[in-house]
């Protein structure tokens, strides 16, 4: 195991002896290929200026990997989206090396990570009231 990256108390980042990067948000580890989560933390780093810039759509970010969803308020972000940069960082430079070229890595399949607006809860959605659910 190799860390990739650290930002306590909800993100941790390594890759495993098989080549896979995990990602850890709080208690979900989420392992996938390194190109998966470069790709991840790609539409992330988009997700984050338009955060950054006032035109995210919610108040929440669904990170979406399989059947994984890992719903994070806007304000949980900032040390997932430093960790995943310095984590793709290192990915890179790993990957000039030829560590990850080293690694028998038969056991990961790219499963399309991606980046979600997720609807406040108390919002009304599509009509139906969340409070008057009987």
């Amino acid at each position: 195991m190799h860390t990739l990256a650290v930002n306590p108390p909800s993100t941790t980042i390594y890759c495993c002896d098989r080549g896979g990067v995990h990602l850890i948000i709080q208690n979900v580890n989420i392992g996938m290929h390194a190109s998966e989560f470069c790709d991840l933390n790609l539409q992330l780093q988009r997700a984050w200026t338009r955060i950054e810039s006032g035109t995210w759509p919610s108040p929440y970010l669904s990170l979406t990997y399989s059947s994984t969803v890992v719903c994070l308020s806007l304000s949980d972000l900032p040390p997932i989206v430093a960790a995943m940069q310095e984590a793709a960082e290192a990915i890179t430079q790993m990957g000039e090396l030829g560590i990850f070229e080293t690694i028998a890595d038969k056991h990961c399949r790219p499963k399309r990570p991606q980046i979600a607006s997720f609807p406040d809860p108390h919002q009304q959605i599509d009509g139906i009231d969340p409070h008057n659910l009987n």
